[in-house]
């Protein structure tokens, strides 16, 4: 039970920290963007490519902000990944599935039989943590 528990949270708390990385706050060393930077697959990367609102020239300048080398990947490519996201929905798609999945894990952990009031308090407070962190 526990561990259907973590399949909740665990992704709630990853898809959080790919959307916190598009923020000052949370960006390497106050730089945004450094999945983007990376080509790091994110959430955001997969429901934008799946987006039928994404026209084909969108689609491949996207994969090829996210080949780039990070040393090539500009402020201006960062900027365009973030503005697609932002216009295809991904974003809030991101933000609805961690509290989905925290919503998930939160009413799995409130079931388990050892889990007293007390428990289910402090768990509730852990699981909103994840989803409604800054950084």
């Amino acid at each position: 039970s526990l561990w259907r528990v973590g399949d909740e949270l665990g992704p709630a708390f990853q898809i959080r920290d790919d959307v916190l990385d598009l923020t000052a706050g949370k960006g390497r060393g106050g730089e945004i963007g450094c999945d983007i930077r990376e080509g790091k697959p994110s959430i955001l990367v997969a429901h934008a490519l799946a987006s039928r609102d994404l026209s084909p020239n969108d689609r491949e300048d996207l994969l090829s902000i996210l080949r780039k080398p990070r040393e090539e990947t500009s402020e201006s490519d960062v900027a365009r990944a973030i503005a697609r996201f932002e216009s295809l929905g991904s974003i809030a798609f991101a933000d609805e599935e961690a509290r989905r999945r925290s919503a998930g894990g939160r009413a799995l952990f409130a079931a388990l039989p050892a889990a007293t009031p007390m428990l289910i308090d402090e768990f509730e407070s852990i699981a909103a943590f994840l989803v409604d962190r800054k950084v």
